[in-house]
C-alpha cells in the first residue's frame, strides 16, 4: 500500500489506468483530486482520500469528508458534508455516488440550489448532464427555509437552466395545502409563471378574478388555459396554444404557429331587467408561420369574432389598441437575389367589418439592379394582378374589380461636382381595371413619373474627451446631410373618384412637390462591449448622441404659383441607454402657429426608479399630457403613479396609483385605477423569478423607442 501524507496532491487518474482508459481521457480534461490524505490500493485501481477532500471533473466538482473512487469503473462514492457544484448549481447530501464517465449518480437526503430552483428531497438522482430526477420533497423559488411557499410532490424532473416537470403536485402557503395540481411544469427561461390569479373591481366587469394555467405537453406543444369570472359578465373560459408541426422525428418541419379561443354565455347584469342579458360571444384566431427553404416563406391568419366590440371589451390592451380589425389572410412569399414572387389570398370573415378581399393577387417585385455593366443605369418594378372585392360592413352590397398593375423605374446615380450626388429617375405606372365603380368596363389608367435627388454629406470632428450621463465619450463628430427631392406624377387619365378604393394604388392623384431636408447627426465613440478587444478598431463602438431633421415640401399645384406646406422638425437625444428624449413638431408657415407637437422623454435608473413625461398637441383638437413614474422609497417598497390630462377640457383623463411591495421571493402589486369607463382597483401576487404575467392591466406610459431608453 502507498501512503501520502498529510499534503494535498492533484491526482490525474490517466497516470493510472489502462491503455485504452488512457486513450479516452487524453482527449479529455482530467479528473483532479485533493485531500489532506490519499491512500491508492489495488495496484492504484481505486482510491480513497480523508479529509478537505475534493474531485473535479469537467463543470462538476465534488466536496467532502471522505471519497471512494474506483479508477476502473469511474465512479466515486462521497460522504460527510457532501457538497456537489455544477456550474453555479450546488447540491448537498448526507452521500453522494456519482460515475465521472456516464455523469449519472445519486444523493442522499439532498438539498438543491438551482436558481431560481431551491429544494429538499430524500433522494435525487442525476441521470444526465444537465437532467435530476428528485424524489419525495418539494421545491419552491424562495431560498429560506422553511420556503415562504412551495411544491410539494413525490418526483420533479429538473433540467438546468430550462424547465422542471412534476406530477401530482400540492401548492402549499408556508405548510398550508392551497392548491393540487396533476401536473406542473414551468419554463425558465420564459419568466412567465404557471398559475396566475388576478383579482380586481371595474364598474364594467364589477368583481372579477382572472385566472392562468400554463402547460407544456412536449418541447413543442404548450399554452396556457383560462378561466375568467367576472360578477357582472359570467364565468368565461379560454385556451392559447403554441404548437410546432415536426413530422417524421423534426424530419419535415411544418412551421409552428398560436391557436388561442375565448368564449363565454355573457350574462350582462348591466342591461334593464326583462331584456335580453345572456349572450354567446367567443373570439377565435389562428397564426401561423412556415418557412419551407431558406427563399420561401408562407404566413397566415385566421380571425373570427362574434361581434365588433368583443375584443374591445375583454382585450383592450392586449389586442384592440394594436388592431380593431384583425384580418384572415393567407401569403406566401418567395424571395431571390434579383426578385421576389408573392402571393396572397384575403378574405372576410367577420360581416361587420368593411374590408378588401384579394381573391388572389399575385405579385412580382424587380429588385433595383444595374441594368448596363458600363454604365450607371438601374431599373426596378414591381407589377400585380389581383381579384378584389370590396365588402361593405352589414351589407350585400359589393364592389368588385379585376386589376392588373405595372410599375418601371429607371434611374441612374452620378457625382457632377465632389462631393454632391444626383439621382434623376423616371416612371410609369400602367394599371387595367376590368371595371369602375359605375359600372363602366375596361379602362386603362396611365401615370407618369419623374424626379431627382440631390444629396451631401459634410463632417468634422472635434478632440472631445469628457464624460455624459456617466458614459465616457472618446470624441464628437458631426454630420450633416443636406438633401433636395423634387418628385412630379401626371395627373393619371382617370380620376380616383371614379374607381372603387380597393388599397393604395386606387387612390393615386397627381402631384408636382419639391422637397427640402437638412440632417444633423451627432455621434461619439464609446468603450466596446464586445469580448474581443486585440484590435484598436475593436475597442470602440460608433454611438448616437443626438439627431435633428428639418424638412419641408413646397408643392407646385396649390394655389396659383405654388407655396410651402407646413416646416418639420424632428429631434432624437440619446445621451445613454437610460435616457431618451424625442420631439417632432409640425409648424404651420401661414398661420404661424405650431399644428402638431409631441414630445417624450424617458429616463431609468439603476435602482428602478423611472420617469416618463409625454405631451400629444394637435391644434383644436387635443393637448394631452402624460406622466408615468415609479420611484422604490426603500428596498422593498415602491410607488407608481399614472396621469393622463387634458388641457382642453381641464380634466385628468386616466389616474392611476399603486404600490409595489417585496415579499422576498413575492411581489405584490396594489393598483387603484380612474379612467373614462370607471374605476378600478386590483391586486397581483408575482413571483420574482417569474414576473412576466400573460394579461396586461395597469396603465404604463410607453416611450416611442423602448429599445433606446431600456426596459
Amino acid at each position: 500500500m502507498k501512503l501520502i501524507k498529510p499534503i494535498t496532491i492533484a491526482v490525474f487518474f490517466v497516470l493510472f489506468c489502462s491503455e485504452a482508459f488512457c486513450e479516452t481521457i487524453a482527449k479529455e480534461e482530467p479528473i483532479i483530486c485533493n485531500g489532506d490524505k490519499i491512500e491508492y490500493a489495488d495496484g492504484n485501481k481505486s482510491l480513497t482520500g480523508e479529509g478537505n477532500v475534493s474531485l473535479k471533473y469537467g463543470n462538476v466538482k465534488i466536496d467532502a469528508d471522505k471519497v471512494e473512487v474506483n479508477l476502473q469503473t469511474k465512479e466515486a462514492f462521497a460522504s460527510g458534508n457532501v457538497i456537489m457544484r455544477q456550474g453555479t448549481n450546488t447540491f448537498r447530501a448526507d452521500n453522494v455516488l456519482y460515475n465521472f464517465q456516464n455523469k449519472k449518480g445519486k444523493l442522499i437526503n439532498g438539498v438543491m440550489s438551482a436558481p431560481p430552483w431551491y429544494g429538499r428531497c430524500e433522494e435525487i438522482n442525476k441521470t444526465g448532464d444537465k437532467e435530476y430526477v428528485l424524489g419525495t420533497g418539494y421545491i419552491s423559488t424562495c431560498d429560506k427555509f422553511p420556503p415562504h411557499y412551495k411544491i410539494r410532490t413525490k418526483q420533479v424532473k429538473l433540467y438546468l437552466g430550462d424547465r422542471i416537470e412534476a406530477k401530482n403536485v400540492v401548492i402549499c402557503a408556508g405548510s398550508v395545502p392551497i392548491l393540487y395540481l396533476p401536473s406542473y411544469t414551468q419554463d425558465v427561461k420564459g419568466k412567465k409563471p404557471m398559475i396566475t390569479l388576478v383579482p380586481g373591481h371595474s364598474k364594467e366587469w364589477g368583481y372579477y378574478n382572472l385566472t392562468g394555467y400554463r402547460y407544456r405537453i412536449t418541447e413543442g406543444q404548450s399554452g396556457n388555459l383560462h378561466l375568467d369570472f367576472r360578477s357582472e359578465k359570467g364565468v368565461a373560459s379560454g385556451v392559447t396554444h403554441n404548437y410546432n408541426v415536426n413530422l417524421f422525428g423534426d424530419k419535415l418541419d411544418l412551421g409552428k404557429g398560436l391557436f388561442d379561443f375565448y368564449y363565454m354565455n355573457e350574462d350582462d347584469k348591466s342591461k334593464p331587467e326583462g331584456t335580453q342579458r345572456q349572450t354567446q360571444r367567443y373570439r377565435a384566431m389562428l397564426r401561423h408561420i412556415w418557412q419551407i427553404d431558406e427563399k420561401t416563406q408562407m404566413v397566415g391568419e385566421y380571425n373570427k369574432q362574434t361581434d365588433v366590440n368583443f375584443t374591445k371589451d375583454y382585450f383592450y390592451r392586449q389586442e384592440y389598441v394594436n388592431e380593431t380589425q384583425p384580418k384572415t389572410y393567407i401569403y406566401g412569399l418567395r424571395s431571390e437575389p434579383g426578385y421576389s414572387v408573392g402571393v396572397l389570398s384575403q378574405h372576410r370573415v367577420n360581416q361587420f367589418f368593411t374590408e378588401t378581399e384579394y381573391q388572389p393577387e399575385v405579385n412580382l417585385d424587380i429588385k433595383n439592379q444595374r441594368v448596363f455593366d458600363n454604365l450607371p443605369v438601374y431599373y426596378k418594378g414591381a407589377y400585380s394582378a389581383a381579384s378584389l372585392v370590396k365588402k361593405n360592413a352589414n351589407s350585400d352590397i359589393d364592389d368588385d374589380a379585376v386589376r392588373l398593375d405595372g410599375y418601371d423605374e429607371l434611374s441612374t446615380v452620378f457625382m457632377p461636382v465632389r462631393p454632391v450626388s444626383l439621382r434623376p429617375y423616371i416612371a410609369t405606372r400602367q394599371t387595367w381595371y376590368s371595371k369602375d365603380k359605375n359600372g363602366d368596363e375596361d379602362l386603362a389608367r396611365g401615370i407618369f413619373y419623374s424626379g431627382i435627388d440631390a444629396s451631401t454629406r459634410f463632417y468634422k470632428t472635434y478632440n472631445l474627451e469628457t464624460k455624459i450621463a456617466g458614459r465616457q465619450m472618446h470624441g464628437l463628430r458631426h454630420v450633416l446631410t443636406p438633401l433636395v427631392r423634387y418628385g412630379y406624377n401626371h395627373k393619371p387619365n382617370i380620376s380616383d373618384n371614379r374607381l372603387t378604393a380597393f388599397d393604395d394604388i386606387d387612390s393615386i392623384s397627381g402631384s408636382n412637390v419639391l422637397t427640402f431636408a437638412l440632417e444633423n447627426d451627432f455621434q461619439t465613440k464609446i468603450e466596446s462591449e464586445k469580448t474581443d478587444k486585440s484590435e484598436l478598431a475593436s475597442r470602440y463602438d460608433v454611438y448616437d448622441l443626438a439627431r435633428f431633421v428639418l424638412s419641408t415640401d413646397y408643392n407646385f399645384n396649390r394655389t396659383p404659383g405654388g407655396e410651402f406646406s407646413n416646416i418639420l422638425a424632428d429631434l432624437e437625444l440619446r445621451p445613454s441607454s437610460k435616457l431618451l428624449v424625442e420631439s417632432d413638431v409640425s409648424f404651420n408657415p401661414h398661420s404661424q402657429k405650431v399644428d402638431i407637437a409631441n414630445l417624450d422623454l424617458v429616463a431609468r435608473r439603476e435602482d428602478g426608479a423611472k420617469l416618463g413625461i409625454g405631451h400629444r398637441y394637435e391644434k383644436k383638437e387635443s393637448s394631452e399630457m402624460t406622466f408615468d413614474t415609479y420611484y422604490p422609497l426603500t428596498k422593498k417598497l415602491g410607488i407608481h403613479n399614472y396621469e393622463r390630462y387634458q388641457f382642453y377640457d381641464k380634466d385628468f383623463k386616466e389616474q392611476e396609483y399603486g404600490i409595489s411591495y417585496d415579499l422576498h421571493c413575492w411581489t405584490m402589486d396594489l393598483n387603484f385605477n380612474k379612467g373614462v369607463g370607471g374605476s378600478a382597483i386590483w391586486v397581483i401576487f408575482k413571483l420574482k423569478a417569474f414576473p412576466n404575467l400573460p394579461i396586461q392591466l395597469g396603465s404604463t406610459y410607453e416611450s416611442p423607442k423602448p429599445e433606446i431608453a431600456g426596459n
